[in-house]
């Protein structure tokens, strides 16, 4: 049975990484109609399926294997929320109920999910959490965030640099002519492929997408809370958490146009399918293809 337009809301976020998503967790979170839970980041689906996660799996298993140990010796202070991701990939109906739980008569009207790496997941996958969503009687939305593919990769490695000088070492130009085309790297930045994914399993107009470059203006997140069903939300447009400082380097043209050109599937899709985005002139990158 289709689940009814007004019915209660689970957003999930497929990003961009580097995209505003932490700006946008606390701006959604700020208001009374929403309960995003105990978490920004779930990182459920993509530990489970995106061989690219499996390092971070592997980081959740060893905090929720010392909560275990602290709690064995009589101890608390361990984790816990690392045991409850557990959890919900261990049984992911326990992840729908979790947040079924957070929405209907007397509570919030929205609810979600918005981890960027989410980006990279397949129909099959959205479809299952579509399923599962709306099993309980809610309505499944994707929310992306799309930003200038080469000001992306470029913010993501100066986070890199930022957070592991050693592995990183050297200008920032370098790296993004290594990583522009990795795996990783690409499938953060493939909007078209995460966006046809998620037009495969939802109708367009449950898929929300907001341009970075313009996501602080208010006509912008008033359109977003609007298609979202909430009531307006003051903005704190002031700060701007996990924005990676920029240094006095700059990217040389010919790299900004060789970046651009290897996806341009990105520009094109993006520009065709939402024209009141305007990327051709939002993207500066845009001017070389």
């Amino acid at each position: 049975m289709p689940v009814p337009g007004d019915a209660p809301v689970f957003l999930l976020g497929t990003g961009c990484q580097k995209g505003g998503t932490a700006w946008l967790h606390g701006y959604l979170s700020s208001s009374a109609e929403t309960d995003l839970g105990f978490m920004k980041e779930y990182h459920v689906w993509d530990r489970l399926d995106l061989a690219e996660d499996r390092p971070g799996l592997k980081r959740m298993v060893k905090r929720g294997r010392e909560a275990l140990d602290a709690l064995a010796e009589g101890g608390r202070g361990g984790d816990v929320r690392a045991l409850r991701q557990a959890a919900f990939m261990l049984e992911p109906e326990s992840y729908f109920d979790y947040f079924a739980s957070l929405v209907g008569p007397g509570r919030a009207r929205l609810t979600g999910d918005l981890t960027p790496a989410y980006g990279g997941l397949g129909e099959r996958r959205l479809a299952f959490v579509r399923d599962g969503v709306e099993a309980r009687g809610l309505q499944m939305r994707v929310l992306m965030s799309l930003r200038d593919p080469v000001e992306r990769i470029w913010s993501a490695v100066r986070m890199m640099q930022m957070r592991q000088p050693s592995r990183y070492p050297g200008g920032s130009a370098d790296w993004v002519r290594k990583l522009y085309a990795d795996e990783q790297v690409e499938s953060r930045t493939r909007y078209d492929r995460t966006l046809a994914a998620a037009r495969a399993v939802l109708p367009d107009d449950r898929v929300h997408v907001v341009l970075y470059e313009t996501l602080f203006e208010p006509a912008s997140l008033e359109a977003l809370t609007a298609g979202l069903g909430l009531a307006p939300i003051e903005p704190d447009t002031e700060t701007r958490p996990n924005e990676t400082p920029r240094t006095a380097e700059t990217l040389p043209d010919e790299l900004v146009a060789q970046v651009a050109q290897h996806y341009r599937d990105v520009y094109d899709h993006v520009d065709r399918d939402h024209p009141h985005l305007d990327v051709r002139r939002r993207w500066a990158s845009a001017r070389f293809l």
